[in-house]
Order: structure tokens, then sequence, then C-alpha cells
């Protein structure tokens, strides 16, 4: 099953090994009911299971089996969770996985400019293109600059070209 990444893990809290988690979605309900999950960074993967999980404003404490000190969970600050896709938080109407963004062709017309290669997590999100050209270009993540987005296709529809 497909896995996708959920929130990031910020730093330790307290001293019985708890971490600061943000999630990436801005949603945190869905993360209550994690019981294991994969840490990821750089390549590497960790299974790991969750032992408790707390709110803390719009972040989350979360106790993973075998971390048991602030020392401990420090080395797993800016560490990805992962979890599969169907524990993921449900999408609304419009709303787009990252993932599924991914890899998209961007299209001028019926002209390929350039394809996604990640999605940068700013205060508006912003797509990475690289370009027919190479050059690699953000592209605001916002109605003015994207047009339909085709999952099936993998296509994404740029509305202006000045942006480039």
């Amino acid at each position: 099953m497909e896995k996708l990444a959920v929130a990031v893990i910020r730093t330790s809290h307290g001293v019985k090994g708890f971490v600061k988690v943000r999630s990436l979605s801005g949603e945190c309900e869905h993360l209550f009911k994690l019981d294991e999950v994969i840490l990821k960074k750089r390549g590497k993967e960790i299974p790991k299971r969750v032992e408790e999980i707390k709110p803390l404003g719009n972040e989350l404490l979360i106790k993973f089996e075998g971390i048991n000190t602030p020392e401990e969970g420090k080395k797993y600050a800016t560490w990805e969770i992962w979890v599969s896709r169907d524990k993921a938080n449900p999408l609304a109407e419009g709303e787009y996985y990252v993932a599924d963004l991914c890899e998209c062709r961007v299209l001028r017309g019926e002209e390929q400019i350039g394809r996604v290669v990640s999605v940068c997590d700013t205060y508006q999100s912003h797509l990475e293109v690289i370009t027919k050209d190479g050059k690699k270009t953000l592209i605001p993540f916002q109605k003015e600059f994207i047009g339909e987005i085709d999952l099936d296709k993998k296509t994404i529809e740029l509305k202006v070209d000045w942006i480039l």
C-alpha cells in the first residue's frame, strides 16, 4: 500500500521521550488514531510503534516506543512521519496529497513546459517545477496561476507563462 508523509517531528518535549510533531495537512484528528508509523529522513526508514499521543496547541506530542529520553527524541528532529494512504487525513473537494502532485506534467495549453519535482512547504505552498530547458522555478499553488489538475493523466494546467 502506498505511503504518505503526514507529519514532521520538530523537537523533543519533556523528560520522557515525547516528541513535538506538526501535521503537514494542518489537521491533527487523524493522527490520534495512529498506532504504527514509519519515520523517514534522507532515505533512511525506521518503523515505530506509537505509545501515546497528546494535543499541544496546534501540534501534538507523540511518545514512540524505544524513545525514552529527550536526547533520543532530539535525534529524530526533522524526520517525517509516514503512514499508509488510508490513515492519512481525508481529502475535501479540491484538495490533493503532495505525493500525487509530484511528477505531474505542467502544461500551458497543449505544450508541456515542465514537471513538478516537489512541493515546498511555505506559507502559500509552491510547486517546484523543472522546465523544459532544465531551469528550476517556483510556482505559487494558487488559482491565479494553477488551472485544472487531472491526477489520472498526471497533468497540471499553468494559467500564465510569465511566471516562468
